[in-house]
């Protein structure tokens, strides 16, 4: 073994392992509905639901049988990550008029698709500035206004809130 990987070696035997802290995760997983992107405040009171069980009218945002991960969380948490699923972003994206038409699709694809015509400005700014990119790149940050106040205020509150 060549000098260098035993005095490798050597120091990796003498470094103290670094402490751990415990965290406990909790994977949020639901049912997205549409209406729960029509407008911001829908959308915040949604994740706040699924997040807290004693939100107000939890039970016209939450199925049935959903549990939450507040009545979970300890005081004695040292740590606690909480994971929401990606198709959060979608429902995110759209909010408000620009996202009605996006609203109005049955799949996905067709929704993000309907997304170009109102963000267009936005887009062929994005586009310019940086050429050569998949078209869904300069999408989303045409976007950038809308997802920022939908997605990282609410998670942001919801994280204050729940010390998570």
């Amino acid at each position: 073994m060549p000098r260098a990987g035993r005095l490798l070696l050597i120091l990796l035997a003498l470094v103290a392992p670094a402490a751990a802290t415990p965290v406990r995760m909790f994977a949020v997983g639901h049912k997205v509905r549409v209406d729960d992107g029509v407008t911001y405040q829908s959308f915040h009171d949604k994740m706040a639901a699924l997040m807290d069980a004693g939100f107000p009218g939890r039970a016209s945002l939450v199925q049935a049988g959903v549990d939450d991960v507040a009545s979970h969380l300890f005081p004695a948490d040292a740590a606690a990550l909480v994971v929401f699923p990606k198709d959060v972003g979608l429902v995110a994206a759209l909010i408000g008029s620009s996202g009605a038409a996006a609203r109005a699709e049955t799949t996905a694809v067709g929704a993000i698709a309907a997304l170009f015509a109102p963000y267009g400005t936005q887009y062929d700014c994005y586009n310019t500035r940086y050429p050569g990119q998949p078209p869904v790149r300069p999408l989303v940050l045409a976007l950038t206004d809308t997802l920022y106040r939908s997605f990282y205020e609410t998670f942001r509150e919801l994280a204050m809130t729940h010390a998570v």
